[in-house]
């Protein structure tokens, strides 16, 4: 039936009826798919229970069984859309330890016992039959003390005193056990976090060594430049004042007159340049071999002559700036004495030391 309130009017139509000769019975249907967890955690509410549940198959509803004061009693139903999903949580539950919490306590789940709880058992389904006659023949009452009646009761009454006397031990017994067990499962629980912060400190002191290890490679790796780097200077000031030694001793060995060879910068090397014209570097060896009168030749091996666009910078800046060689005054582009080469009045004469 689609809904509750349907199902109990037809149950109550056709409960009891008379069809084809025989009396028709009629009772709510078992829910054949459903399931008991025990050992539910306190903390576990009807939505986790049915979320957890809900790995095995699609549920219809997951409760939490709590008594009369709403305290939770740690059972629970489940109830599945078919009855293949209620095996496999049964027998994947069975065979391994399923958590619902952090507490590492493994939950029983077993197929729900289906009782009637709504109609019970009226007069009208007992069986007839002698056996029914026979229970029939004396009416309730209490049994007279001292009568056999009696002393049967009693033997049952001193049973089921046992049976409780020897459950209750078992059901101690069973706490004293578990506290037992509760009491070694937090001990290990404890050491076992003991352990995992032990090599949690473990990895992070390594961490930190091979940090340092690190640093400390680095602080030498730069060290080893910064030496590098002052050894190498120290090297081009060495070789610096080397060169300048040799050639201050070169000039200190030259007589204090000496005049250069004739042909220094003569007309066959000077006498195409222009003003100012940068000297291409095959004419150093020609140019620097001889000069005129008065020039002072190369000092020899050793000496580096500035380029030339130096020397014309240096000729025409300064207090006796000189346009064209060896004449002061304006620049002249024809010819006449500002002109270079053998034209020029001041060829081959000395430059007045200023």
């Amino acid at each position: 039936m689609d809904h509750r309130h349907n199902a109990e009017a037809a149950k109550a139509e056709l409960d009891a009826q008379m069809f084809r000769g025989r009396t028709i019975r009629v009772r709510f249907a078992t829910h054949g798919a459903a399931i008991r967890v025990k050992n539910i955690s306190p903390f576990v509410s009807n939505e986790l229970l049915e979320q957890s549940f809900s790995l095995f198959g699609r549920i219809e509803r997951a409760v939490v069984i709590v008594d009369d004061k709403g305290k939770p009693t740690g059972d629970g139903i489940i109830e599945y859309e078919n009855k293949k999903s209620a095996m496999q949580a049964v027998g994947k539950c069975k065979d391994g330890c399923f958590l619902l919490t952090s507490y590492p306590r493994p939950i029983t789940v077993e197929p729900l016992e289906q009782k009637d709880e709504d109609d019970g058992f009226p007069e009208k389904t007992l069986p007839r039959g002698p056996q029914l006659e026979k229970e029939r023949e004396q009416h309730p009452r209490f049994a007279q003390i001292g009568s056999f009646e009696y002393e049967i009761g009693m033997k049952w009454k001193e049973y089921e005193q046992q049976e409780r006397n020897l459950l209750e031990d078992a059901k101690r017994k069973a706490e004293s056990l578990r506290d037992g067990l509760e009491a070694e499962i937090e001990s290990l629980m404890l050491e076992h976090q003991t352990t995992l912060l032990r090599d949690e400190l473990n990895r992070r002191q390594e961490q930190l060594k091979e940090m340092e290890e690190r640093h400390y490679h680095e602080i030498n790796r730069r060290r080893e430049m910064e030496k590098m780097r002052i050894e190498e200077e120290r090297h081009d000031m060495m070789m610096m004042e080397n060169r300048r030694d040799h050639m201050k001793n070169q000039m200190q060995q030259r007589p204090p007159n000496f005049e250069g060879p004739q042909g220094f910068m003569g007309p066959p090397q000077m006498g195409n340049m222009r003003p100012g014209a940068p000297m291409h570097p095959s004419q150093v060896p020609s140019m620097m071999a001889a000069g005129p009168p008065g020039m002072m030749a190369p000092p020899g091996p050793g000496f580096y002559p500035p380029p030339m666009a130096n020397m014309n910078m240096n000729m025409n800046n300064g207090p006796h700036k000189m346009n064209n060689f060896g004449q002061r005054g304006p620049p002249s582009h024809g010819g006449g004495p500002g002109r270079m080469g053998p034209r020029n009045q001041n060829f081959g004469r000395k430059r007045p030391r200023v």
